[in-house]
């Protein structure tokens, strides 16, 4: 019994690991478009050329960065299980759904913020006190980014832990003599 290459490996790994890539960079600007469409932006005002949240508000802000952690988080597990069913070898897989999580999670952050109001701070120079400015959509702080490509590493690796990469290249060969 020979064993047989499945019909999935015959594709170069490197175009196999482009095409993951670019679909986590796909799956990020949609991403970004649905943290956008979810979010409610945060109100404040302008008091002395300050801009300042809005007491009732203050909570949207972190809902903001939750949001966009809980979207990465779905997105790159989603990714993870497509990269887990179509990249070999394992090691190429693992890599791949780490820097394509990555970018992807800095895709979503960018186009949330590009479809989101600019940011009132330097907005609030020169207006009248209480004029209303709503909050950007933004990511606070660093570790929101590793969402996408944890999501994607807790996906692939789990996968790739379960089933055994033999398993899903080797097939008996009928044609040999002896096969069963």
């Amino acid at each position: 019994m020979r064993p047989v290459s499945s019909p999935r490996s015959n594709a170069p790994t490197y175009w196999t690991s482009l095409l993951a890539i670019g679909g986590m960079l796909l799956l990020g600007v949609a991403g970004g478009f649905a943290w956008h469409a979810w979010w409610t932006p945060t109100g404040g005002v302008v008091v002395d050329d300050t801009w300042i949240v809005l007491p009732g508000d203050a909570g949207r802000e972190f809902a903001a960065t939750g949001g966009f952690v809980l979207g990465s988080l779905l997105l790159g597990v989603v990714s993870g299980l497509l990269i887990a069913w179509r990249v070999r070898p394992y090691l190429v897989g693992v890599l791949v759904a780490a820097v394509g999580g990555l970018l992807a999670g800095f895709v979503m952050a960018f186009v949330g913020h590009q479809l989101g109001p600019d940011d009132p701070r330097p907005q609030a120079a020169g207006e009248a006190d209480l004029t209303a400015i709503p909050a950007d959509l933004r990511v606070s702080g660093r570790s929101p980014y590793l969402g996408f490509p944890g999501g994607a590493l807790l996906a692939a690796g789990l996968s790739f832990l379960l089933v055994s990469e033999r398993s899903q290249t080797s097939v008996p060969d009928s044609s040999s003599p002896g096969a069963s």
